[in-house]
């Protein structure tokens, strides 16, 4: 073999080596700037603004919303983008605008719920899809039975398919 051939064979691989690096580093870069702008985007709406005031969101047994304080009036955008449902500190969830699909809850989030843990991002697959999801404290939740209400502390669970 020739020096010239193994000068040409040695840079071509230089030159691979240096492309697959460049582009890896333009890849983790959109992913990080694309995962920034959806954890920003489920945060804002999550948590539109902590110091609104309300009662909460006022639930019938069955658990349909039957009238809004504070929620949305509170600025929580429901859109058809994302997956929505509340939880309490005992695991009970509440999903008044269900869509079919059942968000995991762990213990993160029962601390949440219960008001002893931080907000919450991280990623979640429910039957093979990828979500990102945010856990945030929500407002108080209040349910109807007959005459009587009860008022629950909650978290909001809100998650955002990552397969569009």
């Amino acid at each position: 073999m020739s020096l010239r051939l193994r000068v040409t064979l040695f840079l071509a691989l230089a030159v691979a080596v240096a492309v697959a690096a460049v582009s890896w580093a333009a890849y983790a870069s959109a992913e990080g700037e694309a995962r920034g702008e959806i954890d920003a985007g489920l945060l804002a709406r999550a948590m539109p603004d902590e110091a609104a005031g309300g009662e909460g969101l006022i639930l019938g047994t069955v658990g349909t919303p039957v009238s809004s304080q504070g929620f949305p009036g509170a600025g929580v955008e429901i859109r058809p983008d994302v997956i929505m449902q509340f939880v309490d500190a005992s695991g009970t969830v509440f999903a008044p605008f269900s869509t079919g699909v059942a968000l995991p809850v762990e213990e993160a989030d029962l601390a949440v719920a219960a008001g002893e843990g931080e907000t919450l991002l991280r990623d979640v697959r429910v039957d093979g899809v990828h979500y990102r999801m945010v856990t945030a404290p929500a407002l108080n939740l209040v349910t109807t039975a007959g005459q009587g209400a009860q008022v629950t502390p909650v978290a909001l669970q809100m998650a955002r398919d990552l397969t569009e």
